[in-house]
């Protein structure tokens, strides 16, 4: 939806002629990072469900330690799309600190994860239907917190600003899943700008939710009609076809 937005002719080069790109260092971290995470807050909801049962038949919970954490990290590094050795270990480096600023959070307020059918929900998957149409996606986390229920996506990027109404469609496209999907109601949606170390939350009230899924249906429904037309502009310095695309800007 996002690449359709943004160029209907990226989409078409992207997602119907699926040509071939070069990975990215930032794609290799950003996958990294979540994938180590996902592990990890997976491990800890475990262990706090089950402890262990100690000499008078009390529960003692199984506390993971920052060696847990990393030995994650190290298991699950992306080792590819690097320029150079010296980019990989920058951002190995980078890392490292993003794992010990987030267990020394995860230790002071260790998060509560939902439940879903007996499961985590973490990347937890769903099926949208709008309309005649379906939204597969995968919400990264889903927190139980004493105020409500609040859902969490990681970014490794830097924070922007101020978000726009294009920049919370993610989002808002996960509290529909989470409302109509899993019959939850969100108190919170937050992009968690771990790198920065920076959270923004907001949420859709029921006219922006529904003002928000015409939008989708309408997007969708242009694109299946599409005949994918170029939007040159500045966006073509980042877009991975912008050499084979004879009407980008240079």
């Amino acid at each position: 939806l996002a690449a359709f937005i943004k160029c209907p002719l990226q989409y078409k080069f992207n997602f119907i002629y699926k040509i071939p790109v070069a990975g990215k260092a930032v794609f290799s971290f950003g996958h990294s990072i979540h994938d180590t995470l996902y592990e990890f807050l997976k491990l800890a909801n475990s262990n706090s469900n089950k402890g262990q049962a100690g000499l008078f038949g009390e529960v003692k919970k199984n506390k993971l330690t920052f060696e847990n954490l990393m030995e994650i990290y190290e298991k699950r590094w992306n080792d590819q799309w690097f320029e150079s050795k010296r980019q990989k270990e920058e951002y190995y480096s980078k890392g490292k600190k993003l794992m010990k600023d987030f267990y020394s959070e995860f230790e002071k307020h260790p998060p509560k994860i939902l439940t879903i059918s007996g499961e985590p929900a973490l990347e937890m998957p769903f099926n949208l239907k709008l309309k005649d149409h379906k939204i597969y996606g995968k919400i990264d986390r889903i927190d139980e917190t004493d105020s409500g229920i609040i859902i969490i996506d990681y970014k490794t990027g830097r924070a922007k600003e101020k978000l726009e109404a294009d920049d919370k469609l993610q989002l808002f496209i996960y509290q529909m899943a989470s409302e109509d999907v899993f019959g939850i109601k969100p108190k919170q949606l937050v992009y968690d700008y771990i790198e920065e170390g920076k959270k923004m939350s907001f949420l859709a009230d029921e006219k922006e939710l529904a003002e928000q899924k015409e939008k989708i249906i309408q997007i969708i429904e242009e694109l299946k009609n599409s005949e994918f037309r170029a939007t040159p502009g500045w966006n073509c310095a980042f877009c991975d076809f912008k050499d084979i695309c004879d009407q980008a800007q240079r």
